[in-house]
C-alpha cells in the first residue's frame, strides 16, 4: 500500500446520471447472475431513505441503523448468501478508485451482520465487463494507493482507495465456482411449553 502524491484528475458524475449508472449496473448484475442460476434478492430501503439501510439492535453510542449495500445472491448448494455492492467504474490509469468512507461503512456493515461482501465493478472501459474482489480483499491488499486529494461530485474532500487491475477477477469465475464440500439444510425449531425444541 502507498500514498498518492498528487491529484489524478478526473471529472466526477452528477448525481442523478450517478444513480442511473448504478441502477443499471446492478440490474445488470442481477440478471447476469441468475443466468448461472443464482438467485437475486435486492436490498431496498425501509420507510423514506433513499438508500438501502439495515436496522440493527441500538448499539452503545445510539446506532441503529446502517447503509446496506445493494443485492443478496444465493444459490442451491451454496452454504450462506452473498452481498454484493455493485458499481459502475471507468478505471483511471488501470486503477479502480473506492470511496474510503464507503468501504468503512461496508465493512462495519458486514462485520455487525457476520455477512460476506463482494464488490462488483461493471467496467465502463471494457464494454461493461463486470469484475469483482471480496470486501476483506479490499480492506488489506498491498495493491492500493490512498489518495487523499479526491474530491465528491461537489469539489469537497472526499479521499478514495486506488486499486489496481489485478485486484479483482472476472465476476463470472466467482458465479461458476463449485463448492463440492459443502451440504446444508435448513430448519426453525422452537422450544416447547416442557423446553423441547420441536420443529415447526
Amino acid at each position: 500500500m502507498s500514498a498518492v502524491l498528487e491529484t489524478i484528475p478526473a471529472m466526477a458524475l452528477d448525481f442523478d446520471t450517478s444513480l442511473e449508472l448504478g441502477k443499471a449496473a446492478q440490474a445488470r448484475a442481477g440478471k447476469y447472475s441468475t443466468s448461472f442460476g443464482w438467485y437475486v434478492d435486492g436490498i431496498g430501503s425501509i420507510g423514506k431513505e433513499r438508500v438501502p439501510v439495515t436496522y440493527i439492535p441500538e448499539t452503545e453510542s445510539g446506532e441503529n441503523e446502517l447503509t446496506a449495500p445493494d443485492q443478496t445472491i444465493k444459490r442451491r448448494g451454496w452454504p450462506f448468501s452473498i452481498t454484493l455492492e455493485v458499481k459502475n467504474k471507468e478505471s483511471i490509469k488501470d486503477k479502480f478508485w473506492v470511496d474510503v468512507r464507503r468501504l468503512n461503512y461496508i465493512t462495519k456493515w458486514a462485520r455487525e451482520t457476520e455477512q460476506f461482501v463482494l464488490w462488483v465493478i461493471e467496467d465502463e472501459r471494457k464494454n461493461r465487463e463486470l469484475i469483482c474482489a471480496s470486501n476483506d480483499k479490499l480492506s488489506s491488499t498491498p495493491h492500493r494507493e490512498y489518495n487523499p486529494y479526491s474530491k465528491d461530485r461537489y469539489g469537497n474532500p472526499e479521499p478514495t482507495w486506488m486499486f489496481q487491475s489485478q485486484v479483482f477477477v472476472p465476476f463470472k469465475d466467482f458465479l461458476i465456482s463449485q463448492i463440492e464440500s459443502f451440504h446444508t439444510t435448513r430448519s426453525l425449531h422452537l422450544p416447547n411449553s416442557t423446553g423441547e425444541e420441536i420443529l415447526i
